[in-house]
């Protein structure tokens, strides 16, 4: 199954001070800077928008491909080309049945039979400069 996440998650403009997760990890409906996003640098150059990111409940012992929307986050002079990480929201790595495509934005999910799990996932952007912009979204696996 192909999910293709759509536009329309809150757009939250962020500031160069934005941190409302303090950083201790992704959680519904959460979007923002992450620390030393803009440091040493204009702000004005920096990310302007992260899109929040839904919750999705996928099925157990299916592959299921998740698309991020290509708006997921605006930055005021670099239009694409981010350097995009994922993974869990206390930093450490995705499960082994999770797999994520930094070109393409998607992840691809072939959880085993039997599994039932809430992942909550970090999404993080890298422009050219080294700013980031982070954003979070809860995959459920029933």
């Amino acid at each position: 199954m192909v999910y293709t996440l759509s536009g329309n998650g809150a757009l939250r403009s962020v500031s160069p001070t934005d941190n409302p997760t303090g950083n201790s990890g992704a959680q519904e409906g959460t979007a923002g800077l992450t620390s030393g996003s803009t440091s040493g640098s204009d702000p004005s150059q920096g990310f302007i928008a992260v899109r929040e990111l839904p919750t999705l409940t996928l099925g157990a012992a299916q592959t299921s491909q998740v698309n991020l929307p290509d708006d997921t986050f605006e930055h005021a002079t670099q239009t694409g080309g981010f350097q995009l990480t994922a993974s869990m929201a206390d930093g450490s790595a995705l499960p082994s049945w999770v797999t994520f495509n930094s070109d393409k934005g998607t992840f691809t999910l072939n959880p085993p039979a039997g599994t039932t799990e809430k992942l909550d996932v970090r999404v993080t952007a890298r422009d050219h400069e080294g700013r980031t912009a982070t954003t979070g979204m809860i995959l459920k696996v029933d």
